[in-house]
């Protein structure tokens, strides 16, 4: 809307511009029409400019879909308030994450929606080790985390009660609750976890939800700024303790 409302400004702004400058020999009068058509030739480059740098339609598209990000930190909180209440809680995103001022806001945000429905401010943000080489080889974290590098991080933070994990969980993770003091984990994302490992630690009570979307979610609904918790209704479902045998978690 922005860009092509920014497109018609600048012809009819540029169009009247030529117009006034020819009429001008005859009528010197014209000059101040031409200031008019020269201010809407200049509003209409600027909607072009905001447009393209992201501003607009284009923005407004990337906040709705950081909303349905956040909303689902604010499931996660939820979830885990009635499951593991009062607990210090170790958020577990992608690594270098505070390296990028857009990434560390992005993950702030994720955490702070967390926080508010959790109930709890005692949130730390942490990540596995990754090889030195990893960004240069592109990989994705699914490639790389093992259980190596999970027990590695539940071990920095022994006192941590319950975790959030923003990229799943890695293959044969089993070992990492076998512990009566392993933190309850939320996964919003699966990670290398096969679906069979999945169930049984829901079975054990040591996953607590995970995120689901809906097989029939409206995605041109817009997310509910001030209700995270009905934004993620649109897209999501929240699997739990309580419905977990019904989905096909592979």
């Amino acid at each position: 809307m922005y860009y092509f409302g920014g497109i018609a400004m600048l012809v009819v702004g540029l169009g009247g511009l030529i117009f006034c400058q020819k009429q001008q020999r005859v009528n010197p009068a014209m000059q101040s029409v031409a200031y008019i058509f020269g201010l809407v030739m200049l509003v209409g480059f600027g909607f072009v400019l905001y447009s393209r740098l992201g501003g607009g339609e284009e923005l407004e598209a990337r906040e709705n879909e950081m909303l349905f990000l956040y909303s689902r930190s604010a499931a996660a909180g939820k979830c885990l308030k009635a499951a593991a209440p009062g607990k210090k809680v170790l958020f577990i995103t992608s690594p270098k994450w505070d390296a990028e001022p857009t990434r560390k806001e992005q993950v702030e945000a994720q955490v702070n929606a967390f926080k508010e429905a959790y109930g709890s401010g005692d949130v730390i943000i942490d990540s596995i080790e990754v090889p030195k080489n990893f960004d240069e080889e592109g990989s994705a974290i699914e490639d790389v985390m093992t259980v190596k590098e999970f027990k590695a991080l539940f071990a920095k933070h022994p006192d941590v009660g319950a975790v959030v994990t923003d990229i799943g969980l890695p293959e044969r993770c089993s070992s990492l609750f076998n512990a009566k003091t392993a933190p309850v984990v939320f996964m919003l994302n699966q990670g290398r976890v096969d679906g069979k490992t999945v169930k049984s630690l829901f079975k054990k009570g040591k996953i607590a939800g995970m995120v689901s979307y809906k097989n029939k979610a409206d995605y041109d609904k817009p997310a509910n700024s001030k209700d995270l918790l009905e934004s993620f209704s649109i897209r999501y479902e929240l699997v739990d303790a309580s419905n977990y045998t019904k989905y096909q978690l592979d």
